[in-house]
């Protein structure tokens, strides 16, 4: 089996005010090329602390993260932000779309941080938005569209770089039941094509229809 992700032995631990807490307190993990995977877990559990640190988002504080092969440790700043643009996607809650921004101009930004020219960019967005459902709204801005509009746009902007792998941080928790299993359906159809799907979510109904079910408590993993 191909991993896309080895992690072993995270922790992560932040210093608040007077005392030290510890976000992730060992964690091994293998998420394989072309598995969708749920993370569930209460409120400070790390589900987030995690996601962030698959994501590149973040460091943990000791421990070894490889993604395809590569140890993540041994990346500098600027290398870790090409990985990012190169090989992850980013879904969240809040969609983080650019107010002012049409959907086309949000989704072709992350193709600009490639250098790569105007209309290339526009023509791989718009194809995107279509694949999607939501090509007709390509001008229209956030504020225009409802909120299962604006989550399609906003995975069409995780796609369009051709990531190796979808992290998505309750990408249906803002939205209501119908609207969120067709957000679902759309990260199903994905992963059946081959991409890598990781999902932060609170929703048992959601997670059940991932591969594999992975369950944090107070920073690991329970078995």
């Amino acid at each position: 089996m191909s991993f896309l992700i080895e992690c072993l032995a995270l922790t992560k631990h932040y210093q608040q005010s007077t005392h030290d807490v510890a976000a992730l307190k060992g964690i091994d993990l293998c998420i394989a090329r072309g598995e969708c995977v749920a993370i569930m877990g209460a409120s400070g559990s790390g589900k987030s602390t995690l996601l962030n640190i698959l994501g590149l988002l973040d460091a943990p504080s000791t421990g070894q993260y490889y993604f395809a092969g590569q140890d993540t440790a041994k990346l500098s700043e600027e290398e870790q932000s090409r990985f990012r643009n190169r090989c992850i996607g980013f879904v969240f809650q809040s969609f983080f779309l650019l107010p002012r921004l049409t959907a086309l101009e949000n989704v072709m930004l992350p193709l600009f941080y490639r250098d790569q020219n105007r209309e290339t960019a526009k023509t791989e967005a718009l194809a995107w938005l279509h694949h999607m459902g939501v090509g007709e709204l390509a001008l229209h801005l956030p504020s225009q569209l409802s909120g299962g509009q604006q989550q399609r746009v906003a995975i069409a902007r995780a796609l369009v770089t051709s990531p190796d792998i979808i992290l998505a941080d309750e990408p249906t928790g803002a939205l209501d039941s119908n609207t969120g299993q067709a957000i679902m359906q759309l990260l199903l159809q994905l992963n059946q094509t081959g991409k890598t799907v990781v999902i932060i979510t609170h929703d048992l109904a959601i997670a059940k229809q991932c591969q594999r079910v992975i369950q944090l408590k107070d920073g690991l993993i329970e078995h």
